[in-house]
């Protein structure tokens, strides 16, 4: 009984992972659909980025698409000033 609640942790440690795992290919599917329309796209954990000609679309990926989606145009750039 003892040996059976030691491997209890770690069984739950493996459905974690697992479900983490699963998580996260949906978000990269998702990414997958959303970044087609782009010429240039990147994934991060925390965001994704595209690009279609001048303007550059952000937000934040999920399961079901990315959320919170903003879009700028590079025309709008005046000037770069770096520190």
């Amino acid at each position: 009984m003892e040996r059976g609640l030691l491997w209890l942790p770690l069984l739950f440690a493996f459905f974690w992972l697992a479900w983490s795992g699963w998580n996260e290919y949906q978000k990269i599917e998702a990414y997958r659909n959303w970044a087609g329309e782009f010429e240039r796209a990147k994934y991060d954990i925390y965001s994704v980025l595209g690009q279609k000609s001048t303007d550059l679309t952000w937000g934040k990926p999920t399961r079901k698409g990315p959320i919170d989606l903003q879009t700028f145009s590079l025309k709008d750039v005046q000037s770069i000033r770096l520190l």
